[in-house]
């Protein structure tokens, strides 16, 4: 069965097909009209949303936000409202890298120690590509944080992260003998890159992935990114209710960050990527 993503989707694809003809004499608001009538039935005060962007050829020609973005505290959805990206900032922490290493600045050979001191030498080396390609041997931080009693609603920062990989005393495997799914190492990277480059990981990516991109927002969001913008994860249950993720524990850490690639400063789950 098609997800309802998918199925909008195509619905969308469909509604451009249909209004082609509409959209070449330049007048959008027929399809605006059907991308508004594809989206009603989310367009709900308890009812989780999503923003809208039609782009036909380099144009915007429409944009909405329909549902809501926050719950429990009922803030819609607007074309401005920024979502967690989640892993998907994994793809500018990859991309940061490659852009790195075709420089020069940087070889997937390169010890990861070199650049961040921090990560303790656990016998083995531990390469950029390692970290790239998941085979590091590192802990994961989420399954590792929640053991030790934080909540996945906790603002992690990066420094959070980075006394995690500090503290460890073995890795799970040697270096590029298995492979294992690590935000860790892409919040490794950001940082790599921002040591390397002198820029935060936000700064360098908006200057030489994001500068010819049409966009105001990052892949990355700090601890002082304003939460009345963002739309917060939705869990809906059995009964078909919904509840968003509460920011209390945010609330509580005040000197904490996003630990998030998409959520993160410097690339999913963090003050960098991971997710």
């Amino acid at each position: 069965m098609l997800s309802g993503a998918i199925r909008l989707g195509i619905a969308v694809a469909l509604c451009l097909a249909v209004a082609a003809p509409a959209m070449a004499q330049r007048d959008y608001r027929a399809l605006s009209g059907r991308v508004d009538q594809i989206f009603r039935d989310v367009d709900r005060r308890d009812a989780p949303g999503a923003a809208v962007v039609v782009v036909w050829n380099g144009e915007v020609v429409h944009r909405g936000g329909y549902g809501t973005a926050n719950l429990e505290e009922g803030t819609p959805v607007t074309p401005s409202t920024v979502f967690d990206i989640a892993s998907l900032s994994k793809q500018f922490a990859g991309m940061a890298i490659a852009m790195l290493v075709e420089q020069g600045a940087i070889s997937p050979d390169d010890d990861i120690r070199d650049y961040i001191p921090e990560v303790p030498d656990l016998g083995d080396t531990i390469t950029v590509g390692h970290l790239l390609h998941h085979t590091s041997g590192l802990r994961d931080w989420p399954p590792t944080l929640t053991v030790a009693g934080w909540q996945m609603d906790d603002a992690i920062a990066l420094e959070d992260v980075l006394g995690m990989v500090r503290n460890q005393r073995e890795l799970n495997f040697a270096p590029g003998s298995e492979y294992s799914y690590s935000n860790t190492g892409y919040n490794l990277l950001a940082l790599l890159v921002a040591r390397v480059t002198g820029q935060s990981f936000p700064e360098w990516t908006a200057e030489h992935i994001l500068r010819k991109t049409p966009t105001t927002g990052s892949p990355t969001r700090s601890r002082r990114t304003d939460q009345a913008r963002c739309s917060l994860p939705s869990t809906t249950w059995p009964s078909g209710s919904s509840t968003s993720t509460t920011l209390r524990s945010a609330a509580r850490r005040s000197s904490s960050g996003c630990a998030r690639p998409g959520c993160s400063t410097a690339g999913g789950r963090s003050a960098t990527p991971t997710g």
